[in-house]
């Protein structure tokens, strides 16, 4: 696997992968719609390197093609590093999200080491739960996810190490309300 900072240009690449249905199994309502939700995603994660050194890397395999993204971005409100990634279906189960995850882990970890290190996922997604435990991570909070359409689903927060209550509270808020 190859990777790179995301960059501004990676928007029609990033958009084919958000628009696609199939890699929101899990969360139908996710699918981006327009490709002005896509730029605004792509400048999140670019504002990420810019402002705090670390973010999501595009991915790519050994011939060149896009596969993906994935990294650790400082949520806004500071309190913790996110995991995240974001692979094509005709790519998962080659270990891609689980190189990005880890990678992650440990960029968070030497960038700044005071700071958590976090993933938040749905309950009902199998292969994300088994990612972050395998990029270390362990279950901090369990949570109806009120932000969800779907009454039934349940969120979770896995992290680096025990957060305080204030920290999980500021992590968790969006879905807590």
């Amino acid at each position: 696997m190859i990777t790179r900072p995301i960059e501004t240009g990676d928007w029609e690449e990033m958009h084919v992968l958000y628009a696609d249905p199939g890699v929101w199994e899990h969360q139908p309502s996710g699918v981006f719609t327009a490709v002005d939700q896509t730029k605004a995603l792509v400048e999140f994660f670019v504002s990420g390197w810019r402002d705090d050194g670390l973010s999501n890397w595009a991915a790519f395999d050994e011939d060149g093609e896009f596969v993906g993204h994935g990294g650790a971005r400082l949520l806004h409100d500071r309190v913790a590093w996110n995991i995240g990634y974001r692979v094509h279906r005709s790519h998962w189960h080659r270990g891609y999200g689980s190189r990005l995850a880890r990678a992650g882990v440990e960029a968070a970890q030497q960038v700044d080491p005071d700071v958590p290190v976090t993933a938040k996922l749905l309950e009902r997604n199998e292969a994300s739960r088994r990612t972050a435990e395998a990029a270390g991570l362990q279950l901090v909070w369990r949570g109806r996810d009120l932000g969800n359409a779907d009454e039934s689903a349940v969120r979770l927060v896995y992290a680096d190490r025990e957060l305080d209550e204030a920290t999980l509270r500021a992590h968790t808020h969006s879905f807590m309300r």
